[in-house]
């Protein structure tokens, strides 16, 4: 996930000026090549769609986070690259001002005029079950694009399209990101990235998955 002063510097403080010029993972991208791991970054992609409505934009202005939009943009992009076959999800958004986010004391807008609140209209609500990964414990719930899941849950969605089972880690940005793996994946594992690297490793060992996702923000990869 891009950090949001490389798609919008110009909602942050005057010294943050060239959008992606001092990006820290372009310095580390050859270790990642050389190492032979994969990864994609989805910084071109989510800005060359900055521009599709400028009144609408895809980061808070008013904290570090992505909004649902550019979360499905990554998504997208994400499964192209692992299935040649992927259809991209195309979702309707409704726009509003976005309140009391994280970056109150370091953005120059704080009145704003643009809208940075994504909502998803057009999506069918159903019932999904979700086991907790703590006590063991099922509920049943409406599965809702504009709410995510608890961490450190399974989600079980009998009518996602892909019956594969995946895993996905993540920290925050995973919040906007996890329902739509829960709308196009039978099983979805929500592990959070924060946990101690045995707890993440024992998750790996027990569950079958078929793959994994593991998101994390550009300004923390090298935790990764």
């Amino acid at each position: 996930g891009p950090d949001k002063h490389g798609i919008y510097p110009e909602y942050m403080n005057p010294y943050i000026k060239a959008p992606g010029k001092f990006r820290f993972f372009d310095k580390i991208k050859d270790f990642y090549t050389a190492g032979g791991i994969d990864y994609i970054d989805n910084f071109d992609v989510i800005r060359s769609h900055k521009a599709d409505n400028p009144a609408n934009v895809l980061y808070y202005a008013d904290d570090t986070h992505w909004n649902r939009e550019a979360a499905l943009i990554a998504f997208n992009n994400a499964m192209s690259k692992i299935n040649n076959n992927f259809v991209p999800v195309k979702h309707e958004f409704r726009y509003s001002r976005h309140i009391n986010g994280d970056l109150i004391r370091n953005t120059r807008n704080i009145r704003k005029s643009v809208l940075d609140n994504a909502t998803i209209i057009n999506h069918e609500k159903y019932p999904i079950r979700i086991p907790s990964l703590v006590d063991g414990k099922t509920e049943t719930s409406e599965f809702d694009l504009n709410f995510s899941p608890l961490m450190d849950t399974k989600i079980e969605n009998d009518r996602a399209p892909d019956e594969r089972t995946v895993i996905l880690i993540s920290d925050s940005y995973g919040w906007y990101y996890a329902p739509y793996i829960v709308e196009h994946f039978k099983k979805v594992y929500f592990i959070n990235r924060r946990h101690d690297l045995n707890i993440i490793s024992g998750y790996l060992t027990d569950v079958d998955a078929d793959f994994m996702f593991y998101l994390t923000v550009e300004r923390e990869v090298d935790e990764a």
